[in-house]
């Protein structure tokens, strides 16, 4: 599974939503699709498994369709606390079509994160 490490995290307040941006480029319209988020230990944010799909392949040219892709979080933070939760989020293209952020909402069906967003 290719790995893909966030450029940085941005907490969007007011949709309650982190947007991990991985490249240049103001974030374009919500394309969703269907994650895996690992959650530590106080609700830290470890990592988001995207699984693959069409989509994902198509806003990241270099990455095989049949291959998940991973956003390694915090990986340091892991531990024998951890979980995987399924999550829905939004990826997000650039202007040339090309992934440049994810966004996961905080809250979700069996989970919540309050880790990377200044709780601790």
């Amino acid at each position: 599974m290719p790995p893909l490490e966030p450029l940085r995290v941005d907490l969007l307040p007011e949709r309650n939503v982190l947007r991990f941006v991985a490249g240049p480029g103001e974030p374009g319209e919500a394309i969703p699709a269907d994650a895996t988020i690992d959650v530590g230990e106080r609700g830290a944010l470890l990592g988001i498994e995207l699984r693959p799909d069409a989509a994902l392949a198509a806003l990241w040219p270099e990455h095989d369709e049949a291959d998940a892709v991973y956003l390694a979080i915090a990986p340091e933070m892991s531990g024998p606390h951890d979980r995987s939760v399924a999550a829905t989020v939004d990826l997000r293209p650039g202007p040339d079509g090309v992934l440049v952020a994810v966004d996961l909402p905080r809250r979700g069906a069996g989970y919540e994160i309050t880790y990377p967003s200044g709780n601790q």
